[in-house]
């Protein structure tokens, strides 16, 4: 029996040790991803390189909600427009990753239960998720985001305001292409219908972030824009919307001129508000998120 005992203490004894080396591979696989996100997210400062990330954090969001795996996933592939993990994401569509695709590594929690059997949180791993880019297998659908045209949906954001308690109206105007007070958005009425759509979510996302009654301050202004623009920019990429210049052609000049730390924390709640008011857009609409144009239809019959 001691001889036995004897046998297993090195076996006990190699597997603590396995493990502890596999916890410290993956604390230092996490420093170097954060290191990674950090690094990306001050290069967003760049112009060109903000308005690409805009196009695909738009997308993952709010899949992965934080700004360090936005940062991991647009750094590892910049192109990407669906990704999620093979288990819970892509094995129930049929799909798995091609051959030599190593992913996209990103940032999770990791838990364990405590004496109650409660979950804590006890660390950090690293993970691999995919774009659609990196599996094969059963055809997805066909990019429904842009499923009615730009004068209808522009239409229906009126009314989406209208219901919301803000008049609309067109009128020619001596600065800018629109405004906003308390219950009515001004829109530039020699404006094409996407320019007048971009620049009526632009001024309900003032609303949205709560700025009507700071947007007067001039210290504020640059920040406050730039939030707006950045909602406005995601909200037109969800809707598959083609960006026009305006109002979008100083965004990338302001992300240059904001601090970082307030850079940060503005493009983190863009990104969330901007999910909100797509949300919101298309619960009024009554339908999934993609299926805006039947209510068009829906609204012209009635």
């Amino acid at each position: 029996m001691c001889a036995m005992d004897e046998r297993r203490v090195p076996i006990w004894g190699l597997l603590l040790f396995l493990e502890e080396a596999m916890r410290l591979e993956d604390m230092e696989k996490v420093r170097g991803l954060k290191y990674q996100a950090m690094s990306q997210i001050r290069a967003l400062k760049d112009p060109e390189t903000y308005m690409k990330f805009l196009d695909c954090a738009s997308l993952a969001y709010p899949r992965y909600r934080s700004l360090q795996n936005l940062a991991l996933i647009f750094s590892q592939c910049p192109h990407a427009t669906d990704v999620g993990a093979l288990g819970n994401y892509w094995s129930p569509r049929n799909r798995t990753k091609k051959e030599y695709e190593p992913g996209i590594e990103i940032i999770v929690p990791c838990h364990k239960q405590n004496q109650d059997g409660r979950k804590i949180k006890a660390g950090e791993i690293a993970v691999s998720v995919f774009d659609i880019s990196q599996t094969e297998g059963e055809p997805e659908p066909e990019d429904r985001r842009r499923v009615m045209e730009v004068s209808d949906l522009y239409v229906l954001f009126v009314q989406f305001l209208q219901d919301h308690g803000h008049d609309v109206i067109e009128a020619e105007l001596s600065e800018g292409h629109s405004s906003i007070d308390a219950k009515t958005v001004w829109v530039e009425i020699r404006d094409d219908d996407l320019v007048k759509l971009t620049n009526l979510i632009k001024e309900y996302s003032h609303v949205v972030h709560g700025h009507l009654h700071i947007l007067h301050m001039a210290a504020c202004t640059r920040v406050l824009e730039f939030q707006a623009v950045s909602t406005a920019y995601s909200v037109c990429r969800k809707l598959g919307l083609e960006c026009p210049e305006n109002p979008f052609i100083f965004l990338s000049g302001w992300a240059q001129r904001i601090r970082e730390d307030i850079f940060v924390k503005a493009l983190e709640l863009s990104l969330a508000i901007a999910f909100q008011i797509h949300r919101d857009f298309a619960d009024y609409a009554g339908l999934e998120h993609n299926d805006l144009a039947e209510v068009a239809e829906e609204r012209q019959v009635a």
